[in-house]
């Protein structure tokens, strides 16, 4: 399977998975983490405290979005959205 992670942003994942602004941002790149370590959904979500389908979100937002998913606004309701329609457009 293709790294989910560009090797020049892996650092920046791990360092937002340990300092990150909330709780939600730091979580969020904790699953991208072990998505890119080749771990499956029911093991990430099981490890994490989500459902496999909101841990295969932030899998999918991290693919659409990248490094800009963690940035305060791309977490928001608004662009959640945004996010939706731009998937299905």
């Amino acid at each position: 399977m293709e790294n989910l992670i560009a090797p020049q942003d892996r650092a920046k994942v791990e360092t937002v998975a340990s300092r990150g602004e909330s709780p939600t941002i730091r979580r969020a790149a904790q699953i991208v983490l072990l998505y890119d370590e080749g771990q499956p959904t029911r093991e990430i979500a099981g490890r994490v405290s989500l459902s496999r389908g909101r841990t295969r979100f932030w899998r999918r937002r991290f693919a659409a979005l990248g490094m800009a998913m963690f940035s305060g606004a791309s977490l928001q309701p608004d662009s959640h959205n945004a996010f939706r329609q731009k998937r299905t457009s």
